[in-house]
């Protein structure tokens, strides 16, 4: 991972997390007016295979048409992870398209320091401000 530069970003209390799947947009609005402070758009476990494609695409309209700043809402967004087919279009697209909205990415799964070393490579060449967003790790296992 890239460790020579860092940003300080702006700082802001986590006091709760609020997890939303991108299948629900329904969600997204009561998200939005919650009192959590990050709210977390998921494209992992809580969305099944036949809805990754449009749940991908409801994040990314939230992510550009909710603005969550105004609220002071950390956003975080649960890519899916190295072992599966979906992270390539979750990088490509959710993170191209809306790069720089985003305040944590979360990736699933970590195995090894490689695994989030190849995520960050992949977001030096797709993100519109590849240093906006934080990479968080969730271990594979306990």
């Amino acid at each position: 991972m890239n460790d020579i530069e860092h940003r300080s970003g702006t700082i802001r209390l986590q006091r709760s997390e609020l997890a939303v799947p991108g299948s629900s947009p329904k969600f997204f609005e009561k998200a939005y007016n919650s009192n959590a402070d990050c709210i977390l758009l998921d494209l992992e476990d809580a969305i099944s295979p036949n809805d990754k494609v449009t749940a991908r695409k409801n994040v990314i309209t939230a992510l550009n048409e909710i603005n969550w700043k105004k609220k002071n809402k950390t956003i975080s967004v649960r890519i899916n992870g190295l072992d599966t087919s979906y992270i390539e279009e979750d990088i490509t697209n959710v993170i191209g398209q809306a790069g720089d909205k985003i305040d944590t990415i979360l990736i699933p799964k970590v195995e090894t320091k490689n695994d989030v070393y190849i995520i960050d490579s992949c977001l030096l060449y797709t993100s519109p401000s590849p240093r906006d967003a934080t990479l968080s790790r969730m271990p594979a296992s306990a």
